[in-house]
């Protein structure tokens, strides 16, 4: 594939971000590069999550321990927020 690295929507256990930064410390355009697409991943983990959230019945809800109100202020929440 000449070294061109295919994501595969599994997330890895190492940001790449750290994963491919150099021991100099000095911040690379591929090190920002890197940094904005772990950021769009996760905004993209966070809005997939939240939506499931929001569509759980009441019994699915008691199970995981969280009540409707909390699930539906949380289903709300933009996607850049925690």
């Amino acid at each position: 594939m000449n070294g061109a690295t295919c994501y595969s929507g599994q997330p890895s256990t190492v940001p790449l971000s750290q994963a491919r930064r150099g021991s100099g410390g000095n911040v690379h355009a591929q090190d920002v590069l890197i940094r904005a697409l772990d950021t769009v991943l996760a905004w993209q983990d966070r809005v997939r999550e939240r939506r499931r959230l929001g569509t759980l019945d009441e019994r699915l809800l008691h199970d995981i321990g969280v009540d409707r109100a909390s699930a539906d202020i949380e289903a709300l929440k933009p996607f850049w927020r925690r």
